[in-house]
């Protein structure tokens, strides 16, 4: 067997046992994301819901806009479009 071919197969074999693990870590997380931010648990017009179905909208196509925008930035000096901050309000 040729050495490169050889070298494909072992990157695709660990690539497999990759997203094997992946797939195991993520179910969770997921099924989390998936029922927090599925819109319908806050009545219909009231700004929980709205704010619930716009981070829906994202969480669902983020493969979509992250084909779109990762190949323009790639290799750019742009970095990340938008500064986030995490700003904690406590209820009190």
């Amino acid at each position: 067997m040729p050495l490169e071919r050889k070298r494909v197969e072992t990157l695709q074999e660990i690539a497999k046992k990759l997203a094997e693990q992946l797939k195991s870590a993520m179910q969770e997380p997921s099924r989390i994301c998936k029922e927090t931010l599925n819109p319908g648990s806050f009545p219909e017009g009231s700004p929980q819901r709205i704010a619930q179905k716009c981070l829906w909208h994202y969480y669902k196509y983020y493969d979509d806009y992250d084909m779109i925008i990762f190949p323009i930035l790639y290799c750019t000096e742009a970095g990340e479009t938008d500064t986030v901050e995490i700003i904690r309000i406590s209820p009190d």
